[in-house]
């Protein structure tokens, strides 16, 4: 609580900025932010299962550059390999 008081101070005084009532929510970095579909830690970004699954539904021949840059950002090289081949077999159908 100290923390929160100190910080609501310095971001009212230096950035003239104020905290949301529901928003303001503290928890340890290990937990990861989820933000957007993908949960970021400090040293990594891990897309949603329900997201990964969406990905997968929804790829087509017409839209594979949008959603191959999301996995290449946002996953590890297991599912840029396994999205690899997915989009193999839809372009070889």
């Amino acid at each position: 609580m100290e923390y929160r008081a100190l910080m609501k101070q310095f971001l009212d005084a230096q950035l003239s900025l104020t905290l949301h009532a529901r928003n303001d929510v503290i928890f340890p970095c290990r937990e990861g932010l989820k933000f957007l579909g993908c949960v970021i830690y400090p040293n990594k970004r891990i897309l949603k299962k329900r997201v990964w699954k969406r990905v997968l539904k929804r790829i087509a021949s017409n839209n594979i550059a949008s959603y191959s840059g999301l996995v290449r950002a946002h996953c590890d090289k297991e599912k840029m390999r396994h999205f690899d081949w997915h989009v193999l077999n839809i372009l070889n159908e």
